[in-house]
Formats: C-alpha cells, sequence, structure tokens
C-alpha cells in the first residue's frame, strides 16, 4: 500500500498529513493511478463518501492518509475476490 500512501500524500493540499472528503474527490477524478486502485478494490466514486465516513469515525472531516492507508490495505488483503485480480 505503498503506492496508496504516496498517492494520498499528493491528494494533501493543505499537507497537513491529513484527507479531507474533498481533497479525496479531487484525487480520484484528478490522479488516474489513485482511480485505478480504488477501481482494482471496486471502490467507485459514487462510493468514496461511504468509505469516508467510516474512516471518519471522530467527524473531524478529515482523515489520516495514513490510517485511509491502513485500513484500505486491511479491506484489500481480506478480500478474496481482491487477491484473485
Amino acid at each position: 500500500m505503498e503506492e496508496l500512501a504516496l498517492l494520498c500524500a499528493n491528494m494533501d493540499v493543505n499537507n497537513n498529513g491529513m484527507v479531507s472528503f474533498d481533497e479525496l474527490l479531487q484525487g480520484y477524478d484528478e490522479l488516474p493511478e489513485f482511480q485505478r486502485l480504488m477501481d482494482v478494490m471496486d471502490i467507485k466514486r459514487e462510493d468514496m463518501e461511504t468509505v469516508f465516513h467510516v474512516l471518519d469515525s471522530d467527524d473531524s472531516q478529515e482523515v489520516s492518509y495514513l490510517e485511509f492507508c491502513q485500513n484500505l490495505g486491511a479491506f484489500f488483503r481480506r478480500d478474496p475476490v481482491i487477491m484473485q485480480s
């Protein structure tokens, strides 16, 4: 998930180590590598809000991209369909 961490860092417009929902959508729209990685995990643009709100457990409107990567990485490792991709 190192690639995802680098992509999240690129999405972090204000360089605060956190990604807002707007930054996440902008990354999905503007970074083909991020969109491809989300597609591999079967996460579509319309799913991003749900994913974000699950990760934003404290309702701060931002998620540490480290936490984002760790949680998506865990999902990626557990899903047998993704593992066969």
